[in-house]
């Protein structure tokens, strides 16, 4: 076997390896409200699902401020 081709298969592993552990890092999970793995194996999914919330609660009651100053 050629050494060159050797050594661009590990690095083609390496870059393989790479790809797939920033994907479960970074994808977010319908099964999981929508957080990473990570998020979820780190116990950091409860905080980000409450300031979700809380987002969408204070674009909720923006909006509806905007409706009643509109119509009025």
């Amino acid at each position: 076997m050629d050494v060159r081709m050797a050594g661009h298969g590990l690095a083609t592993e390496q870059a393989s390896e790479e790809v797939l552990a920033d994907a479960v890092r970074c994808r977010v999970h319908e099964s999981l409200g929508n957080v990473t793995t990570a998020n979820a194996h780190f116990g950091q999914a409860a905080a980000i699902l409450t300031e979700r919330r809380r987002i969408k609660e204070n674009t909720i009651h923006r909006r509806r401020l905007i409706n009643v100053i509109q119509a009025a």
